[in-house]
This record gives C-alpha cells, structure tokens and sequence, in this order.
C-alpha cells in the first residue's frame, strides 16, 4: 500500500515541482477558523471568480479602437466597431470554457458535473503548486486517497484561481467524515507556508 509521503513524491515527480513551491496539506490546515456558509439545501458552493481582466480588456478595446480611428472614420462608424468588439468579445466569453462550480456536502464533492462520494475514499489532501516561476498563475488538485492507497486527483483550478486556499479548504474540512481525520497522518513532512 502507498503512503502519503509516497503519493507526495509521486505528484511532486509527475508535475517536476520542486521541494520549495508547493502545498501538500490536509484541508483543515487552510481552512477558515468559521465553517463555510451553507446554501438552503445544506451545500456549500465555491464558484469561479468573474474575469474582471476580460471586462476590462472588452470595454477598453471597445472604446480605444473607435477612438483610434475617429480622424479616419464617421462618428457612427467608429460606434458600430466599438459595437462588434464587445459582441465579439461577450460570444468569445460565453462559448469559452465555463465557469467552475465545486459543490461540497454531506455526500461528497461534485465538480463539472462529476460527483466524488467520501463513503468512496478514506482521506484527502490539497495540492497547490505554481505553474510559473512568477506564481502568478497555480494549479490546483483535491487529492482523494482510497483505502488500498490508489488516490484520485479531482483539478480545481479554475475554481481555485483568484480564490485564496482557505475558501476551497474550509467546506472541505467542515464535511469530510471524522474518519479522514483519523486515518491518515495529519503532520506529514509538508512546507509550512503559513
């Protein structure tokens, strides 16, 4: 049976992360100190941040591209491209990939329409690292362990960008059986990024 540190190793030679740019860790090492705030059905949903740079990009190309070419064009003329760059920019925006929504509940996790039962799995951990050396942009896995130590990388990334770790970790932590708690070694030989 693989071990934690094992599956660390592993993820840390799969995706050729160094020792020092990295967060292996159990959810509740991240989570707020309040639990997460529930829908009226009892679930906890964490949605992918609005792309305020696509606002900005679209509004900023729909107005500087008219304004560039106003001596060379008619008033109404430089309106209508101004009109089509946002058109095309909002058809862009809604064709593109979706929005990520994790749903966490009692049951388990449910992320772009798959659903991961915690009866099917006996731990979980979060796997943060860099993708640049700038760390400007992350990518981001739920590690579900199963009990004869196969694991299960579920990528949160999309839901996880421009979202801090603990927002992801504290629905995460607040309904994992106890049983997560107590069958895996809560301090393994992580970096502490605190």
């Amino acid at each position: 049976m693989i071990t934690v540190a094992q599956i660390k190793q592993e993820l840390l030679l799969k995706h050729g992360v160094n020792e020092q740019a990295y967060i292996f860790a159990p959810a509740s090492k991240y989570a707020y100190y309040n639990p997460a705030k529930k829908d009226k059905n009892g679930n906890v949903v964490v949605r992918q941040s609005f792309p305020f740079i696509w606002l900005l990009q679209t509004i900023s190309t729909s107005i500087a591209i008219p304004l560039a070419l106003h001596q060379y064009l008619l008033p109404w003329q430089c309106i209508a491209i101004g009109g089509i760059i946002f058109l095309v920019n909002s058809v862009i925006y809604k064709k593109g990939p979706k929005p990520q929504v994790l749903t966490v509940n009692k049951t388990g996790i449910t992320i772009d329409h798959q659903s991961y039962r915690w009866e099917d799995y006996i731990g979980l951990y979060l796997f943060f690292y860099a993708v640049n050396k700038e760390a400007r942009s992350t990518h981001a896995d739920i590690v579900l362990i199963k009990a004869d130590g196969t694991y299960t990388l579920v990528d949160i990334s999309r839901v996880a960008s421009g979202a801090n770790y603990s927002k992801v970790a504290t629905p995460l932590r607040d309904f994992q059986p106890e049983s997560y708690k107590n069958s895996l070694p809560s301090q393994l030989e992580t970096n502490d990024h605190s």
